[in-house]
């Protein structure tokens, strides 16, 4: 392939001495060929306990996490695998006994832009040929005889005997996979086509129509668009839900929320309050500056603000999208948190106080922005904004010329 390779090696210590002497002969092999070897060690048992994993999924997913990180890390192109048509039969059957769609009845690809299979095409047997033919020095893993690991179970009680039967069968398989490969990737481009209407982006949010729900194929397309977001199998759970608004569905990475018109998805968020700011107790302190300095940049989850001096007639801003604030509110103490169910303001122009929940429905914004917009509070816990929604009576003015800060919120 006129590459230079670097090897990397994992020793998931699950062999004992075995698992030793595989990481020494790899490391000896390649200080006599002068390759780059890089190694690191798991405790697979004891990870794959702590996940409810098995060992097999568990040194999967260690594995090709550390090779992946090693890539990005020293600028290689690729991670090279050993996989080759037995390995694909085995990985098409134990797709189908797990239950599975296009994709793996396609198995694996030999390059999908990291991770690359050169020999995916080549057959078991014409390796082991070329090895003991040019005296390949190798180590067999002893655990490929263990029929406890599925993957072992197909190959010695499934594949052997079928191919022992009938020859060719492997190839066959692998054959399959290659016209399943070559069908997918033309279903997916008209699924992207058909799916295209349906579907809008506003910055960090996918908004998903609900007439998707009336196309002929919608549990089809809703699966394809969901996929990526790890919420494809709720697919047939989630499409009935436009009917009721509100329901919530979650991955690990993203979740989505059945709204008035749209299937809204956004990614999942760990923490509410972020931000390089002085926090205290999850509050985020407005800290006054000069008007020597630089405006100042503040940042409330994914909530982006500027606080600086107001500029020569200014006027007052009108779409709740910034606020003015004199000197003495300023220096008084101020900071921002995320509104709580019962929050109330009293809103500008209004003599009495009203409910954020109530202000947000008037507003009809969705309950996953509901869940992340930020309050300014003044030091007594009176909240003076509901950010790009609703200011308060307490930020009125006595005169214009008060005014001696503009807080917009930029994101």
């Amino acid at each position: 392939l006129n590459y230079r390779p670097a090897v990397a090696h994992v020793n998931f210590q699950l062999r004992g001495k075995d698992s030793e002497g595989d990481e020494t002969f790899v490391r000896d092999f390649c200080a006599e060929k002068s390759l780059r070897f890089f190694s690191t060690r798991f405790d697979t048992q004891k990870e794959a306990e702590k996940e409810g994993e098995s060992i097999q999924m568990a040194a999967r997913r260690l594995r090709y996490s550390w090779l992946f990180a090693l890539m990005d890390e020293h600028g290689f192109k690729r991670v090279i695998t050993a996989h080759h048509d037995r390995d694909q039969a085995e990985t098409l059957l134990l797709n189908l006994m797990r239950g599975t769609g296009p994709l793996g009845l396609q198995g694996m690809v030999v390059d999908d832009g990291r991770l690359f299979r050169p020999m995916l095409r080549m057959e078991y047997p014409s390796i082991v040929k070329y090895a003991k033919q040019f005296q390949v020095a190798h180590r067999e893993d002893i655990s490929n005889a263990e029929t406890k690991y599925k993957r072992n179970f197909i190959r010695h009680f499934l594949v052997k005997p079928w191919e022992e039967r009938y020859p060719g069968t492997i190839r066959q398989i692998s054959k399959s996979s290659e016209w399943m490969e070559e069908a997918n990737a033309f279903m997916f481009a008209q699924l992207d086509k058909e799916a295209r209407p349906f579907i809008h982006r506003k910055k960090d949010r996918v908004f998903i129509d609900y007439q998707l729900a009336n196309h002929p194929s919608a549990n089809l397309l809703m699966r394809h668009i969901l996929k990526e977001y790890g919420l494809a199998e709720q697919a047939a759970f989630i499409l009935p839900e436009h009917s009721r608004p509100g329901a919530i569905f979650s991955s690990k990475t993203h979740a989505l929320l059945a709204d008035r018109e749209h299937w809204i998805i956004r990614r999942s968020r760990r923490s509410t309050v972020d931000g390089q700011q002085s926090t205290v107790n999850g509050k985020i302190i407005l800290t006054p500056i000069t008007h020597n300095q630089e405006p100042e940049s503040i940042s409330v989850g994914s909530y982006g603000f500027l606080l600086r001096p107001t500029r020569s007639g200014e006027p007052i801003p009108k779409d709740n999208t910034a606020i003015l604030l004199s000197n003495e509110l300023l220096q008084s103490g101020l900071y921002f948190r995320h509104w709580q169910e019962g929050d109330k303001m009293k809103p500008f122009g209004m003599k009495g106080n009203k409910k954020l929940s109530d202000i947000l429905i008037d507003a009809g914004i969705d309950r996953f922005t509901k869940a992340s917009i930020p309050v300014l509070c003044d030091k007594k816990g009176n909240i003076l904004w509901l950010a790009g929604v609703r200011s308060s009576e307490l930020l009125r003015l006595k005169e214009v010329s008060d005014a001696a800060w503009v807080l917009e919120k930029t994101d």
